[in-house]
């Protein structure tokens, strides 16, 4: 796998539902948004925290994540099989 995005501010309520499946503490617009991302990106395979951010990771505000309005966020990074 090779690195093919990196540092996409994801808002940190979605993550439970981006890297598990696990939708039950979104609402359906949050989940409809979250799929949206995800179609735009149909080469990622793997989907994790930035490991700049380490293991001790915290979310961190931001003005403009990759959608929705500003809230806190985590950085992620997109792997592609090769």
């Amino acid at each position: 796998m090779r690195l093919e995005y990196d540092q996409i501010q994801f808002p940190a309520y979605g993550l439970a539902y981006l890297l598990d499946g696990d939708a039950s503490g979104i609402c359906d617009e949050a989940r409809q948004s979250i799929d949206e991302f995800l179609a735009e990106y149909p080469d990622v395979t793997h989907w994790t925290i930035c490991p700049e951010m380490g293991e001790e990771w915290e979310p961190y505000f931001a003005w403009n994540p990759v959608f929705g309005l500003a809230c806190d966020v985590v950085d992620l990074a997109g792997y592609v099989n090769d």
